[in-house]
């Protein structure tokens, strides 16, 4: 595996898509330095599994995680989104789906909105600023409830609960829960955009707490 800061330093564009508990170590391990000029890519949401399952936001309403990497990242373009959907659609979204983008650099938005478009996301709606990341990442509690709705009915039955969580609820209902409180526990971070053709150049997998 690259330390973190190669990983950043060759990628054009980075994805931080750690656990958002961790999100700002991981980012300070990879080093202001090494992303400072760069498009960030925010994936990640700050849930607080600290109390247990469901997870509660560890910051809401007037701030985000986002914001808080931007103004720990003040060199780099900031840009929020995937978060509202697990990895499996973020790669191959159904037909309608609705993906969002926040962020205050145009340019650097506009390099996401390629990117959104490359895999496959043909609606996308631009919600201005930054500041409209709160939004995105309160969404999650609407996500997180669902999931514990269906995590409770599988529970309330005489057979164990299906594994893997739900792909997508604009499409339809949750085709499955997740014993494990925590899915967010495989990190990456490090992605180079060339042009209209994404391309790994490191993937970075741990767990931070």
């Amino acid at each position: 595996m690259l330390p973190l800061a190669a990983a950043a330093a060759a990628a054009d564009v980075v994805v931080n898509a750690t656990s958002g508990a961790a999100s700002l170590s991981a980012l300070r391990a990879a080093g202001p330095a090494a992303l400072d000029g760069k498009v960030v890519l925010d994936v990640a949401n700050p849930l607080d599994f600290s109390a247990g399952f469901p997870p509660t936001l560890s910051v809401c309403n007037d701030d985000s995680l986002a914001e808080q990497i931007a103004r720990e990242l003040p060199g780099s373009s900031v840009v929020k989104s995937l978060n509202t959907v697990n990895a499996g659609v973020m790669v191959s979204p159904p037909p309608g789906a609705t993906m969002f983008v926040s962020g205050d650099d145009p340019a650097a938005k506009a390099v996401v909105v390629d990117l959104l478009r490359d895999l496959g996301w043909a609606s996308i709606v631009d919600l201005g600023s930054l500041s409209g990341a709160r939004g995105q990442e309160m969404y999650l509690a609407l996500w997180v409830e669902k999931h514990n709705l269906t995590f409770q009915k599988y529970e309330d039955m005489d057979r164990p609960p299906m594994t893997g969580i739900a792909a997508s609820y604009s499409s339809g209902p949750p085709v499955g829960v997740q014993r494990r409180p925590n899915p967010l526990r495989r990190t990456s971070l490090g992605r180079s955009y060339s042009g209209k053709h994404p391309e790994w150049v490191s993937r970075i997998r741990g767990s931070y707490s």
